[in-house]
């Protein structure tokens, strides 16, 4: 191979998808970079909220009292014009922080809870 040439990988938070650049690109908001050298961005977990740019992972949680997607973008669930939102638990049960899915499974506490007779469920 011909020539000698400096390079450095993208540090985490960022990524590259075009050859022969100078700079990194943060992640974008609803995405994480955990990885260093990446040429394309991870898409923010379930359970989780990315809405800041340069995420290297999910530090933040799906707010109580919803599930979070693949891709959520706000904590903000009266957001409706962003459809990568937080969803409301669904009628009859509860969610705790770090909910990932509307589909309940018992004593899982990242899905869904039911609500017991004699419970007040918010």
């Amino acid at each position: 191979s011909g020539g000698s040439s400096n390079f450095t990988l993208c540090p985490v938070g960022t990524f590259q998808p075009r050859t022969g650049q100078a700079s990194c690109l943060p992640a974008p908001i609803g995405f994480i970079v955990p990885d260093v050298g990446l040429a394309v961005p991870n898409v923010c977990p379930r359970g989780a909220v990315c809405d800041v740019t340069g995420l290297s992972t999910s530090t933040k949680a799906c707010p109580p009292g919803h599930y979070c997607l693949e891709g959520t973008r706000t904590s903000n669930y009266t957001d409706f014009g962003t459809p990568e939102r937080p969803l409301p638990c669904p009628f009859g049960t509860y969610c705790g922080p770090g909910v990932t899915t509307n589909r309940t499974i018992s004593n899982n506490f990242t899905t869904p809870q039911t609500c017991f007779a004699g419970y007040l469920c918010e």
